[in-house]
């Protein structure tokens, strides 16, 4: 039993610094990153010109 106990407190000890380490990650990522914002769609592009504004390569 004392064996297994041991194993146990060895594995939460190697386990828990990574486990820590993720969570805050996670908080700090959601903190700094604002909600995903619905993108607007592109403008109609009138014919003839390429979105680069370059005109058409015929």
């Amino acid at each position: 039993m004392t064996v297994a106990l041991a194993w146990t407190a060895i594995a939460l000890g190697s386990i828990a610094p990574w486990v820590a380490c993720w969570l805050l990650a996670r908080t700090y990522a959601r903190r700094i990153d604002p909600p995903a914002q619905p993108r607007r769609p592109l403008p109609e592009m009138p014919p003839g010109r390429s979105r680069d504004g370059r005109g058409d390569r015929r």
